[in-house]
């Protein structure tokens, strides 16, 4: 079986962690790990409507009718997906890179909304999950979460810390880190990432 980033840490730190927001083998970018299950729902649940953006490159000139297509929301496995903010990075004859702001996390949802279009995802990264971002972390590896980023994702102005009914009843996470998925295509191209003993190192970060 293939060894996966969440293996590697629980093993590193002998807790069950919690992936806010799944990516698919072919996919790279952030994951917020917490051994807090609430905490992560409270994140990825599509009422709290907190925004994931992402890099995506696909095979093709995209149409303008088809960028607004996708802002508007995409018919996918019966259900229509949520408004997003999409525009184009660079458009070429063979690829467009585009920009996806979403705020739900439908199963390979980016990824079925391009190809309903008739479009192929060549690249997809996951840039930042509200305000925490992904910046230049190296691929494979982690860091902890500041502080600072660890309150603003509980005092989030989208109700974070809120229960359905409006109270903030929700426990204090233990442990939070962000880490840097590497797809597939990565593992088979690139040479192994620096390890220690135990687990993958972690990089340091200032607030």
């Amino acid at each position: 079986p293939e060894c996966t980033i969440l293996g590697t840490y629980v093993f590193d730190f002998g807790v069950n962690l919690f992936a806010d927001g799944r990516l698919d083998k072919d996919s790279e970018g952030l994951l917020l790990l917490t051994n807090d299950g609430e905490f992560a729902d409270r994140i990825m649940h599509p009422r709290y409507k907190l925004p994931k953006v992402y890099k995506v490159e696909i095979k093709g000139k995209i149409r303008p009718d088809d960028l607004k297509q996708l802002q508007r929301g995409i018919l996918i496995d019966g259900e229509q997906t949520l408004t997003a903010r999409v525009f184009v990075k660079k458009r070429g004859q063979e690829t467009s890179v585009l920009r996806f702001t979403i705020y739900e996390g439908k199963n390979r949802q980016i990824r079925k909304m391009v190809e309903t279009l008739g479009y192929k995802v060549i690249n997809l990264r996951r840039l930042q999950i509200d305000g925490i971002k992904l910046g230049d972390l190296p691929a494979g590896l982690f860091r902890f979460l500041s502080t600072g980023e660890v309150r603003s994702l509980m005092d989030s102005g989208r109700g974070l810390r809120k229960s359905p009914a409006g109270q903030k009843s929700f426990r204090e996470p233990n442990k939070y880190r962000i880490s840097y998925k590497r797809s597939q295509r990565q593992k088979r191209e690139n040479s192994p990432v620096r390890q220690r003993k135990g687990g993958l190192k972690p990089v340091p970060h200032k607030e």
